[in-house]
C-alpha cells in the first residue's frame, strides 16, 4: 500500500475506532510546519466544534511499512486522538471572547528565510535573520505544546495593532513558558545539538523553557538576558543550537566567532532535523548597548 492509499484508508476507517465521539468530518490536509517542511495531517472534527487536532500520518505509515498491522495502526491513531482531546481547548480563535483569546497567544522564533511562505499570511517582527511570529495555544502541558499561527485576518478581526499583539504575546509566553537555564556540564546525558569541550563546556549555559519546546524564544526575555549580562559583563555569544534551546558562552573565554559559526553549521548540517533548525548565525549580546546582534 502506498502512502496516498494508506492515508485515504485511514480517513475512511478511523471513526470505527472512535465510537464515543460524535464525528462530523474526517479529512486529510497538508500542513506547513517549521522551515517549509510539509506533513500530512489527519483532521477529525466533532459536531459543534471548530478546532480539529492534527495527527501526522508519516509516523504511522512508517509503523505500517515496518510490519505493524493496519488494525494496530488505527488503534494507535485513535489513542493519540483521545490523548489530545484530554488537553485540547475546543474553540476556534475567531469564536473566543477576544480578551480571553489574547491570553493564549504566544511568540515563537523561526528562521525568516525558510518560513517566508508561512509568514506571508501572518503578522511577524524581524529579529536579525529570524522572525518573531505569534501563535495561538491550543493545548499545553508538561509533555509539549500544540499551537496554530495567528494570521493577518485574526489581527484585523481583533482590532488591535501588531505592536499591541506582540507585547501581549511576549508577556503570555513568559507566563506560560517560564525560562529554564542549565550549566552545560550538568547536561552530559541531554542532547542539545552543539557541544563544546573543556573550559568552554564549563562556562557554557543552555537556555530553554520549562517544557524544552521552542525554548530559543527565551532570548526575547529581557530579564533573562540581563541576568547573563550581570554574569558576563564583557558580553556573551548566543549559539542557536535549535528552535528549542540556545547556548550562551562568555566572550572572554570564547574563540573567534568564525569558529563558533562553523560549529553551529556543522551541527545543523549533520545532527538537527530540518524542522528544528533555527539559524547558522552566531549572535552577540552587547552589554553596553543591551541588544542582540549578528
Amino acid at each position: 500500500m502506498v502512502f496516498s492509499e494508506f492515508t485515504e484508508k485511514v480517513r475512511e476507517k478511523i471513526t470505527d475506532y472512535l465510537p464515543e465521539f460524535d464525528t462530523e468530518s474526517v479529512s486529510i490536509k497538508t500542513i506547513e510546519k517549521n522551515n517549509g517542511v510539509s506533513c500530512t495531517g489527519l483532521l477529525i472534527r466533532e459536531k459543534g466544534e471548530n478546532v480539529a487536532p492534527n495527527i501526522y500520518l508519516e509516523y504511522y505509515f512508517a509503523r505500517y511499512t515496518e510490519g505493524c498491522a493496519f488494525d494496530g495502526v488505527l488503534r494507535e491513531i485513535a489513542k493519540e486522538y483521545r490523548d489530545i482531546k484530554n488537553t485540547i481547548i475546543n474553540t476556534a480563535v475567531s469564536e473566543f471572547d477576544k480578551a480571553k483569546a489574547r491570553d493564549k497567544v504566544i511568540v515563537k522564533l523561526v528562521n525568516y528565510r525558510d518560513n517566508r511562505k508561512l509568514l506571508k499570511d501572518c503578522p511577524y517582527i524581524r529579529f536579525n535573520d529570524l522572525a518573531v511570529m505569534a501563535r495561538f495555544v491550543v493545548a499545553l502541558d508538561e509533555t509539549g505544546i500544540s499551537s496554530t499561527p495567528l494570521t493577518n485576518d485574526d489581527l484585523t478581526e481583533w482590532g488591535i495593532s501588531k505592536e499591541e499583539l506582540f507585547k501581549k504575546a511576549l508577556d503570555n509566553t513568559k507566563r506560560l513558558l517560564p525560562p529554564k537555564v542549565f550549566k552545560m556540564d550538568e547536561l552530559i546525558n541531554r542532547s542539545t545539538g552543539v557541544w563544546l569541550d573543556g573550559e568552554f563546556e564549563t562556562q557554557a549555559y543552555v537556555i530553554t523553557n520549562k517544557i524544552c519546546v521552542n525554548g530559543a524564544t527565551v532570548v526575547l526575555y529581557k530579564e533573562v538576558m540581563e541576568e547573563f549580562e550581570q554574569k558576563f559583563p564583557e558580553g556573551f555569544y548566543i549559539l542557536p543550537s535549535s528552535i528549542h534551546e540556545v547556548i550562551v558562552l562568555p566572550a572572554s573565554v570564547t574563540p573567534d566567532k568564525s569558529f563558533l559559526k562553523e560549529l553551529v553549521r556543522e551541527v545543523n548540517r549533520d545532527v538537527l532535523p530540518d524542522t528544528d533548525y533555527l539559524s547558522d548565525e552566531v549572535y552577540y549580546y552587547d552589554a553596553e548597548e543591551k541588544n542582540i546582534t549578528l
